[in-house]
């Protein structure tokens, strides 16, 4: 694929470049148009489309126990499907071309996520307290067929301190190790949480990871509100992959981390989106702009976390539409968050151009589903 004209980021300044991306002979007009690796979304419960903005005011587990466990019992796979085909839809729109989602149904999630064509990292919340639990060693067995099914995409999920106990959590990072797969868990987010892990454990959530041996560039630890410069330097010596979800936190009673400290300390972090619920937007550039309203930090790091940096490593490309000619890099980037998302390319793949879905999908119907759905299960 030739991409004419397409404005890239180079170290002082922006130029305009001729570019061939992927393996296709099909050509693209760039013009006034910025050219950055697709965005992706790092932790995002895709299904949770279903009951957007329903969480708004609700503390964590009042939203969990007031909706979302009463919703899961009601709710069929087609409304599990509808729901994350919407999601998936309005996130290629938005130039996300990669995602890591978690649901106790994952197999309708996935089969959106390759309606769509989006890449994916999908996993089933492990948990063996509260509501919901489940039997820790027939979760497990359910990991290993899924895994069988849908090979490295699917990975180990573990819901958090106060559903996943410490000896499920052990249980499954020694599945990973043997699996050779990725872990996606819920850590530090409130601080009753971090409390609960150290009374169980006498150690905070982080140190007791550490502990059993459990930190290393195979993890991904979505919120970490609650941490010191102590365990963020052991985390960022140990390559954790860490999200920051800002708009979700500020509603969940968690708060948002100090990401200098997060910067300062070398962490490798990435941006989501999480419950929809709390986050009726599935865009990582929204993200970028509500993490920079609480954060001064570099816009650069804020791209590098918005956009594919080692996750997937697919060939994926979002093309921005700019309102001004940038002089400065900086300012090109800066821009960007607040530009249009014109063309999405997944892996040669032309998703979105000139704004305009490619997909052969009836997007109104499927709303329209998804509206029926949530009438039903609310």
């Amino acid at each position: 694929m030739i991409l004419e004209n397409a404005l890239v980021i180079q170290r002082k300044k922006p130029e305009i470049r001729n570019l061939k991306v992927g393996w296709s002979n099909k050509t693209i007009n760039c013009k006034g148009m910025l050219l950055l690796p697709g965005f992706v979304n790092a932790h995002i419960h895709l299904a949770s489309r279903l009951v957007i903005g329903r969480g708004l005011k609700l503390k964590k587990y009042d939203l969990f126990r007031k909706i979302i466990f009463k919703v899961h019992k009601k709710r069929t796979d087609e409304d599990v499907y509808n729901a994350s085909l919407l999601a998936c839809i309005e996130s290629l729109r938005s130039g996300v071309t990669g995602v890591i989602t978690m649901d106790t149904r994952p197999e309708p999630v996935i089969s959106a996520l390759e309606k769509t064509g989006v890449n994916y990292l999908a996993s089933i919340p492990l948990k063996d307290r509260l509501d919901e639990a489940g039997v820790a060693e027939a979760q497990l067995k359910n990991f290993i067929k899924l895994r069988r099914k849908y090979g490295s995409k699917f990975v180990i999920g573990i819901a958090n301190e106060l559903e996943t106990s410490p000896e499920l959590m052990i249980k499954a990072f020694e599945l990973a190790k043997k699996e050779n797969a990725m872990v996606n868990m819920h850590a530090c987010e409130t601080m009753d949480e971090v409390k609960h892990m150290k009374k169980l454990t006498g150690m905070t959530t982080i140190n007791y990871l550490n502990s059993i041996k459990a930190l290393n560039n195979r993890l991904i630890l979505a919120h970490c509100v609650h941490t010191t410069n102590q365990e963020l330097k052991l985390l960022a010596n140990n390559n954790v992959n860490l999200v920051h979800c800002p708009t979700s936190n500020m509603q969940s009673e968690g708060g948002v981390p100090n990401l200098k400290s997060w910067v300062r300390a070398g962490i490798n972090f990435s941006l989501g989106t999480d419950e929809y619920p709390y986050n009726p937007s599935s865009s990582i550039t929204s993200e970028a702009l509500e993490a920079l309203r609480h954060n001064k930090i570099k816009i650069k790091d804020l791209i590098n976390a918005a956009t594919n940096h080692g996750l997937f490593k697919d060939g994926s490309y979002v093309l921005i539409k700019l309102k001004n000619k940038p002089k400065t890099s900086n300012n090109a980037l800066s821009s960007s968050l607040k530009g249009e998302v014109r063309t999405v390319i997944i892996n040669d793949e032309i998703k979105v151009q000139n704004g305009e879905l490619r997909l052969k999908l009836n997007e109104e119907l499927i709303r329209n589903k998804v509206n029926q759905a949530l009438k039903r299960v609310l």
